[in-house]
C-alpha cells in the first residue's frame, strides 16, 4: 500500500491524473459513482504530504468508530465474544463481566447505563473498558471536494476482536461515509487475489446498528476488490 501511493503522489500529488484511472478499473466502479469516475476532483493538500513518521498523511488514517455502534455493543452483551489473548486490569475486567456475564447477578443494568453515559460524553479515541472496538488506522484515505474514498488491504480480518463477524470492509465503508460530509464515499479493497464478493452478508452481520436503508448506502458505495496487478495496470506502474 505505501509504495503504490508513494509512486502515484510521487507522479501527481493531486491525483488527478490517476484517480479517475484507479476507479475506473474498480469492478463496480462505474456502477457506483457513474461520472465521478471521471471527474473525482482534486486531492486535499494535506494528505500528500508527510507528517512526523515520515508517512504519506493518507496513509494509517485515524477514524474512531461510531457512538451509535459502540452503544450497540454495550445493549447486546450476548453478541460479544471474549477475545483469548486479552489481558485487562482487574478493575476492567470485573467492569465487563458486570456488563457481560452479570455478573454479580442484577449488575449489568447499572453497567451498561454507566457504559451509555461515558460513550456520550468521552472522546471518541478513549481506550476504556466499555469500548468493544477500538479506533483504526484505516489503510489509506482520499478526500476530494467530491468524493471521500477509502482503501483497504485486509479486508476479511475483524474490525473487532468482541465482535468477529464485524469486517474491516464493514467498517471501512462506514468510515468513509461519516467522512463524505456531503460528498460522494466509496471503499475499495486491494488485494493479492481476486475475492468472493460476499458485501451482503458482511454488512448484515458486521453493521447491526444501523437500518436496513443505511445498509444499502453502505453496499453502493462499495467499488469491489481490485487486485495488485489490475491496480498497477491501471495506472501505469510496472512491478
Amino acid at each position: 500500500m505505501e509504495r503504490f501511493f508513494e509512486a502515484l503522489f510521487a507522479r501527481d500529488p493531486s491525483g488527478r491524473s490517476w484517480l479517475p484511472a484507479l476507479l475506473a478499473a474498480a469492478p463496480h466502479g462505474r456502477g457506483a459513482l457513474g461520472e465521478l469516475v471521471d471527474e473525482p476532483g482534486w486531492i486535499e493538500i494535506p494528505l500528500a504530504v508527510r507528517g512526523a513518521s515520515g508517512r504519506l498523511a493518507c496513509l494509517d488514517y485515524r477514524v474512531a468508530p461510531a457512538r451509535e455502534l459502540l452503544a450497540w455493543y454495550v445493549d447486546h452483551p450476548a453478541e460479544l465474544t471474549w477475545p483469548v489473548d486479552t489481558r485487562p486490569s482487574p478493575a476492567v475486567e470485573r467492569l465487563r463481566r458486570a456488563l457481560i456475564e452479570d455478573d454479580p447477578a442484577g449488575a449489568r443494568a447499572r453497567a451498561q447505563d454507566r457504559a451509555h453515559e461515558l460513550i456520550k460524553t468521552a472522546s471518541p479515541f478513549t481506550a476504556d473498558w466499555w469500548r468493544f472496538e477500538p479506533s483504526a488506522a484505516l489503510d489509506c484515505v482520499l478526500l476530494t471536494d467530491r468524493l471521500a474514498l477509502t482503501i483497504e488491504g485486509d479486508a476479511g480480518s475483524p474490525a473487532s476482536d468482541w465482535y468477529p463477524g464485524r469486517t474491516q470492509l464493514v467498517r471501512d465503508l462506514e468510515a468513509a461515509k461519516h467522512l463524505a460530509t456531503g460528498r460522494r464515499f466509496a471503499t475499495l479493497v486491494l488485494s493479492d487475489e481476486p475475492r468472493p464478493d460476499a458485501i451482503d452478508e458482511q454488512l448484515e452481520v458486521g453493521a447491526p446498528h444501523v437500518s436496513e436503508a443505511e445498509r444499502d448506502e453502505l453496499r453502493a458505495g462499495y467499488l469491489g476488490d481490485l487486485t495488485w496487478a489490475q491496480a498497477r495496470a491501471a495506472v501505469g506502474l510496472g512491478d
